[in-house]
């Protein structure tokens, strides 16, 4: 899978139950970055999702992995994310610290910077979108 998530500068991705953060400028650029495959979430992400085709936006069921395979998933709770079926990681990152108490779950030490990207978000100034891929030489997994 390729893995999406939303992190602040601690790695940190949610409190108390919800998101750190949400952006409606992100969600564009993850619907426009997953083009026609679209994006696996579940079901507690539809919300951000819900301006866009049903088509395209996919609600995962927690019973088929194999799904994932080759495909999107934004994942905003760490809880779901199993990094050995995880091909790519793309973070968007907040550029700021907020209270967390859930956090990104894999060790990116095994994990090849490929590119990064800076935009204007709607709600930050500044938002940094990296793109992770597997260090098949130095990745255990």
């Amino acid at each position: 899978m390729y893995l999406i998530a939303c992190v602040d500068d601690r790695m940190g991705m949610m409190f108390n139950h919800r998101r750190v953060s949400r952006d409606k400028v992100v969600i564009r650029d993850i619907m426009d970055m997953c083009g026609d495959q679209g994006v696996y979430i579940t079901s507690g992400s539809a919300v951000l999702f819900k301006d866009f085709n049903s088509e395209s936006v996919h609600v995962w069921n927690e019973d088929r992995n194999d799904l994932l395979e080759g495909h999107y998933f934004f994942a905003e709770d760490p809880d779901v994310i199993r990094e050995e079926s995880v091909e790519k990681i793309i973070l968007y990152q907040w550029n700021r610290n907020y209270p967390a108490d859930k956090y990104f779950p894999i060790d990116l030490d095994g994990w090849i910077l490929e590119e990064t990207d800076e935009f204007a978000g709607y709600s930050h100034e500044k938002i940094t979108r990296a793109c992770f891929v597997r260090d098949k030489v130095n990745n255990k997994v």
